[in-house]
């Protein structure tokens, strides 16, 4: 069944998120898995609706705990002087804007900082879909969540880009293979 979304593209007031480029992975029409980047929501973005009227899709997103409805999505463009925390792990590199957050283990308890706010020896939440593919919609039999570990964090200028918010029903979205933590704004 569509689900009911709002699409904001009138420069929205919200601080964190996902830089164009961006990787998440959706589920629509409830069979077909998809790999994408964020900027597949332009589509939606860029069409012409009526003013605070919803839009129907039919997809979910991949988070933490398996599928989730997109309750939100906004986009707009860097401002001067804000930044990309773009961060490397193990199994792979991810890139938020500054202010977004994550859930991390620190000290061996589960905490939530932004992403700039990481530090040597903090562990993320990465995903594995290598095994998620079409015909295979349940994430929690085909998903493999393993902790890694920060390797690197640099701060790269972002002025231009295009910042994607995405309010999920669970509160997070997996992005680039990070859990990273939705609906803040």
């Amino acid at each position: 069944m569509p689900q009911e979304a709002r699409l904001n593209d009138t420069e929205p007031n919200f601080m964190g998120g996902l830089p164009e480029g961006a990787e998440i992975v959706l589920l629509v029409d409830g069979s077909q898995v998809v790999k994408t980047d964020v900027s597949w929501f332009d589509t939606y973005l860029d069409r012409e609706f009526e003013a605070d009227g919803p839009v129907s899709f039919n997809f979910k997103v991949l988070c933490s705990t398996g599928w989730t409805n997109v309750e939100e999505v906004a986009r707009r463009r860097f401002w001067e002087h804000e930044s990309i925390v773009a961060l490397a792990v193990r199994a792979g590199k991810a890139r938020f804007a500054c202010g977004t957050e994550v859930p991390i283990i620190r000290g061996g308890k589960p905490i939530t900082v932004q992403v700039e706010q990481l530090s040597a020896g903090d562990t993320l939440s990465f995903h594995d879909y290598m095994m998620l593919r079409n015909g295979h919609t349940d994430p929690k039999k085909q998903v493999i969540v393993r902790g890694q570990g920060l390797m690197e964090k640099q701060k790269i200028p972002a002025e231009g880009m295009k910042l994607y918010f995405l309010r999920t029903e669970s509160g997070d979205v997996i992005a680039d293979g990070i859990v990273v933590l939705a609906g803040k704004q």
